[in-house]
């Protein structure tokens, strides 16, 4: 089966319509039906069925939907790698990024991915971790920049992490904390309150559907806190250290997410409390990337690590946990 009869097969299956299938390909409809019919006769299995809304793939259909989208972006790559010194080839990337990772490094990565390849076509999703951990499951996406946490990973997903990123502590610029005893301790990374001591303190923290929620959330399980005293949670992290600014309450939130905006003091969490995510780029495992996503890759990670490592002390991970 070669590689026309693929992509026959594949546009008739996403357009649902031998009519509109042969438009899109430029071959006449009767052309396009008996492609298709010989396409099955050497599968052995109908792939079609029709329904109210157009074309169905059957059970076999969907199998073999698979394979040939595998099968032909294995000759996309072969090609392009082929051709990797020709740096103006046009091609397509796709990949995702968290919603507030992207706020901080998309616009970077785009611009010097954009001067080294004018003209590769980028589908971009910015969604939350999760949504693009299924995208990456399902096909619809090859790369993933997002952030990981150790027993959180799922088994079909690689997670190349470059960046450690540990959680802080934020209060306003004039709080008292540092005035209650024992509240404050110096740590290896600067000053530091055991999460203990928040018991009773009014916190302000990611919605309870966020990434970072669930992080949080396990470390103050394990400081004891199951039921925090919480005020106004919400998905973006500038709203949290704004908030904190302002004395309403305590905020926890990513390091690397800190800005200048707002000012605020600044503690450290325990190591022993394990409040961090580390930077990664993701994809589905098994997924053989090409010139173009390896290179995509090095500047992503390059734009990263240079922009999230803006604020102090920030600690690269050394791959151990």
């Amino acid at each position: 089966m070669n590689s026309r009869n693929l992509q026959y097969f594949l546009t008739v299956a996403n357009e649902h319509s031998i009519s509109v299938a042969a438009k899109k390909l430029y071959v006449s409809q009767p052309s396009l039906s008996e492609a298709i019919k010989r396409i099955e006769e050497q599968v052995g299995a109908p792939l079609f069925k029709r329904t109210q809304k157009g074309l169905a793939l059957t059970d076999t259909g969907r199998q073999f939907y698979a394979a040939a989208s595998q099968t032909q972006k294995i000759w996309q790559d072969f090609y392009l790698n082929l051709n990797a010194s020709d740096e103006m080839r046009i091609s397509r990337l796709s990949f995702g990024v968290t919603t507030q990772l992207g706020l901080k490094v998309l616009p970077n990565i785009l611009l010097n991915f954009n001067k080294q390849f004018p003209l590769v076509d980028c589908n971009i999703e910015d969604i939350r971790h999760r949504e693009l951990e299924q995208k990456l499951l399902d096909g619809e996406i090859d790369l993933a920049i997002t952030h990981t946490y150790p027993n959180t990973e799922r088994p079909s997903i690689d997670y190349d992490s470059f960046l450690h990123d540990p959680f802080v502590i934020l209060c306003s610029a004039d709080s008292d904390l540092d005035t209650i005893p024992g509240m404050i301790h110096d740590g290896p990374y600067g000053k530091e309150i055991d999460l203990k001591m928040l018991k009773g303190q009014n916190l302000i923290l990611p919605r309870p559907d966020n990434q970072t929620r669930s992080i949080i959330d396990r470390a103050l399980a394990q400081a004891d806190i199951f039921t925090p005293a919480e005020l106004y949670p919400n998905h973006q992290f500038q709203t949290i250290q704004g908030l904190a600014s302002a004395g309403i309450g305590i905020g926890i939130i990513p390091y690397s997410y800190i800005t200048p905006m707002y000012a605020v003091k600044i503690y450290h969490i325990p190591e022993e409390y394990h409040a961090f995510w580390n930077v990664c780029i993701a994809k589905k495992r098994g997924y053989v990337t090409n010139y173009v996503e390896n290179q995509f890759i090095q500047i992503a990670t390059q734009v990263c690590k240079r922009i999230l490592t803006q604020a102090p002390q920030f600690i690269e991970s050394s791959g151990v946990l």
